[in-house]
């Protein structure tokens, strides 16, 4: 992990030890801390998170069981809780973990599924996730969408997807920063209702999907939004 001042020339190696990788660094909100994945070089495919300061003194590693190749690994809102998904015998499944107290809670919304793939991306204003989960049957694939409260304070509310069936998946949920709505587009699939190529925002108030755009690509593999203020 390197950390890189916009006014040095040379970047400066953060986190380093020989014998081991460390991937997938994110900053806290407060800008205090910077979450990682670490695994060592002769297993790569069990890893543990872990978390360091800003000033790289003070190191340790947050969850005391191994998880097998973890992805999207964000904070929460609170920086009290890191999420993160997790490839397990049953698919690709949502993690969190408390930063303080190191407990580890399985998030998955419904345990009969299982899921090929999976993205999870946390609220920027409160202690909720969206989590999109592919399943598939050997006759049907169908798009699951959810939000999940990390603290357990409320029941997961599963979002109306039928209309997404046609599409093969979908790109990683993009929160506006007010944690009011978020946005994704279809990849492949058919061409035709939610499938079109065309951006989607989902508003929390309203529950409900609302076309916002045409994106140039028809069939990205990632969704890179960044937002604005022009106030």
């Amino acid at each position: 992990v390197w950390i890189i001042n916009p006014q040095d020339v040379v970047p400066k190696a953060f986190l380093f030890e020989r014998g081991r990788s460390f991937e997938m660094p994110r900053w806290s909100t407060n800008g205090e801390w910077i979450a990682f994945e670490q695994h060592d070089a002769s297993n790569v495919e069990v890893s543990q998170i872990g978390v360091i300061n800003q000033n790289g003194d003070d190191k340790h590693i947050v969850t005391s069981q191994k998880f097998y190749f973890p992805g999207f690994l964000n904070w929460s809102a609170d920086d009290q809780w890191l999420s993160f998904v997790n490839r397990t015998m049953s698919g690709f499944l949502p993690y969190a973990v408390n930063v303080d107290s190191g407990a580890v809670i399985n998030l998955t919304p419904n345990p009969d599924a299982h899921y090929s793939s999976s993205v999870l991306q946390p609220s920027p204003k409160d202690d909720l996730v969206v989590f999109a989960g592919l399943t598939e049957s050997s006759s049907d694939q169908k798009i699951e969408i959810w939000l999940i409260p990390l603290n357990g304070s409320q029941e997961n509310v599963r979002i109306q997807t039928e209309e997404w069936q046609g599409c093969s998946w979908i790109t990683t949920p993009v929160w506006f920063p007010d944690g009011s709505s978020f946005i994704v587009q279809p990849i492949g699939g058919v061409p035709q209702g939610k499938c079109s190529p065309s951006l989607w925002k989902y508003d929390l108030k309203e529950n409900r999907w609302l076309p916002i755009a045409y994106p140039p690509s028809d069939d990205p593999s990632y969704l890179s939004l960044e937002f604005i203020d022009i106030s």
